[in-house]
């Protein structure tokens, strides 16, 4: 329902088949999630200064997060341009 309230679509996340791009996101978010943990213990500078994977999962994580929103937020767009 987030997504109905950020973007006026629903992703479609709770249907028998998930597209691979709302996969993609699930993977992403469960991925955030779980580096996330580590990283307030260690302090992320550090993380990043040695190329940590824990910091290279959460930054592609990240990545993968924003791209979600940036496709959702041309979509709608486009939706309001036409």
């Amino acid at each position: 329902a987030v997504s109905s309230v950020l973007y006026g679509d629903r992703l479609g996340l709770m249907l028998d088949y998930i597209d691979p791009e709302a996969q993609h996101f699930i993977d992403c978010i469960t991925v955030m999630f779980k580096t996330t943990s580590p990283m307030l213990y260690i302090p992320p500078g550090l993380l990043r200064q040695i190329g940590a994977k824990v910091w290279r999962d959460h930054v592609e994580a990240w990545d993968g997060i924003f791209n979600q929103g940036r496709t959702q937020e041309e979509a709608t767009r486009m939706t309001f341009t036409l």
